[in-house]
């Protein structure tokens, strides 16, 4: 079981057995499970170097692939990114230990990681009940004298590009959805016989150019979804052109090699030491390795060595370039949408669903609350009706009681009038006529006799009624 959280890469070391070039040579290496020790020179110091596991000359394919391949797909079922890289010189058994052996008719003889992971990835999907479904995807490229090709798109060279996700991607490479492990494996196969290769004294069938295999596997249970992807580098190896022996293009393809090489070995040196900045875009190898390198992923490193004291220096860097890897520190983290984030996403729509309702009802009582206003300011037109003919009726009353008041004046004015012209008539003529005062106003508030009659809810203004009396002279 994998745990989100800072590593290391694993690295195993693998020693060629000695056939071949290297047969009825003197033994370089001292072994155990963990361990590769040698002597540069007779009375010399004893130099060690210990990995997390190291396969001996009479190691088979299938430990190989029970220490290796058995863990990367444990990995990618816990949602991780895997690389596994096999990294040594040339004619050391990188091939052989990532792809395995055929023969004549191109039926393997003995079978690597590549054609074991395709049927372990098929078994442990197909294995599962709670898988619904699952989806594999192959891509293979190449880089050959540091130019990117398509091994499924006819050597069609491709562009590199930043990657959403970090590191960076050749995204217009060909993707192959693939139903078997028989089918996988063919079309591997195909991608394969694309691949530059040449023979040189080293190895008859020397590999030019730097392969990747990408598999990526989506899959879906009942309540989340998952992904990863697996690289598969096999590296070419370094070489000297002297003991190869390469000429014209094949020295060339040997250079450019062995430069892509070289800044592999320097991003590993800066990784290491824990460098501000790690040089990945000097080399389009390590830009295709970054996420494999200093990113997310598992890192599985074969160290392919060749037991001949004949080759103790070209050992020698590989193991170098083995434990600088070793104090690199990774931080694999999952891919997956797991339970968690899907039971996350969960509670956020019941949350979104809870918040729409609580507007709809606060939406509702609004208009409620709006329509109860208007009823409650709106009068109805029979209180309306019954209002006016309440007042007409208290009015009516109310003017007739005035009129009666002003014809009482009248009457008592009319009746002022006939005195004075009674006392005219008696002869009191000069003070009648010499004293009398001004015409005077007489002002009669209207007001207590237009006042409401008890119970009613009739407004009225204040209102008076003014005359001017006059006297009358004789």
């Amino acid at each position: 079981m994998v745990k989100k959280g800072a590593t290391r890469p694993r690295v195993y070391a693998r020693v060629r057995p000695m056939f071949g070039r290297d047969a009825g040579k003197d033994p370089l290496f001292s072994i155990t499970d963990h361990s590769l020790s040698y002597v540069k020179e007779a009375g010399g110091e004893v130099s060690q170097f210990n990995m997390d596991r190291v396969f001996g000359m009479e190691s088979t394919q299938e430990e190989v692939y029970a220490t290796i391949g058995d863990t990367a797909i444990q990995t990618l079922r816990q949602g991780f990114n895997s690389t596994i890289m096999a990294y040594g010189q040339t004619g050391s058994g990188k091939t052989f230990s990532m792809e395995g052996q055929k023969d004549e008719r191109g039926q393997y003889t003995s079978r690597g990681l590549i054609p074991r992971l395709f049927d372990g990835i098929f078994e442990s999907f197909q294995g599962d009940e709670t898988v619904k479904s699952f989806k594999v995807t192959l891509q293979f490229i190449e880089l050959y004298n540091e130019q990117l090709q398509d091994l499924f798109g006819k050597r069609k060279v491709l562009d590199v590009t930043m990657d959403p996700t970090g590191g960076y991607r050749c995204k217009d490479a060909v993707a192959h959805d693939v139903n078997s492990p028989a089918e996988a494996l063919k079309v591997y196969g195909d991608g394969c016989k694309q691949r530059a290769t040449a023979s040189t004294k080293m190895n008859a069938e020397s590999s030019r150019s730097h392969a990747l295999l990408i598999v990526n596997v989506a899959w879906s249970k009942e309540k989340e979804k998952s992904f990863a992807q697996l690289n598969l580098v096999d590296l070419a190896g370094s070489e000297g052109m002297k003991k190869t022996g390469a000429t014209g293009a094949n020295a060339k393809e040997g250079i450019k090699i062995n430069l892509s090489l070289t800044k592999l070995a320097l991003v590993v040196k800066c990784l290491s030491e824990g460098a501000s900045h790690v040089p990945y875009r000097e080399s389009k190898l390590t830009m295709m390795l970054q996420k494999g390198l200093g990113g997310n992923n598992m890192l599985h490193i074969i160290l392919a060595l060749s037991n001949s004291t004949e080759q103790i220096a070209e050992g020698t860097a590989c193991l170098r370039f083995g434990q600088s890897c070793l104090n690199m520190t990774i931080n694999p983290n999952a891919n997956a949408v797991e339970k968690e984030q899907a039971e996350m996403r969960a509670v956020i729509q019941e949350q979104l669903t809870e918040i729409a309702d609580l507007q709809s009802e606060n939406e509702k009582l609004k208009r409620e609350l709006d329509e109860r206003k208007t009823k409650e300011t709106e009068v109805p037109d029979f209180l309306i009706a019954k209002h006016i003919a309440l007042n007409k009726d208290a009015l009516s009353e109310d003017l007739k009681e005035a009129d009666e008041q002003i014809n009482e004046l009248k009457r008592a004015l009319e009746e002022k009038r006939k005195e004075k012209e009674r006392l005219a008539a008696a002869g009191d003529g000069d003070a009648a006529r010499g004293r009398l005062r001004p015409p005077y106003p007489l002002s009669v508030s209207l007001f207590p006799l237009l006042r409401p009659r008890p119970g009613s809810k009739t407004s009225l203004p204040h209102a008076s009624v003014h005359f001017q009396v006059s006297p009358f002279n004789v």
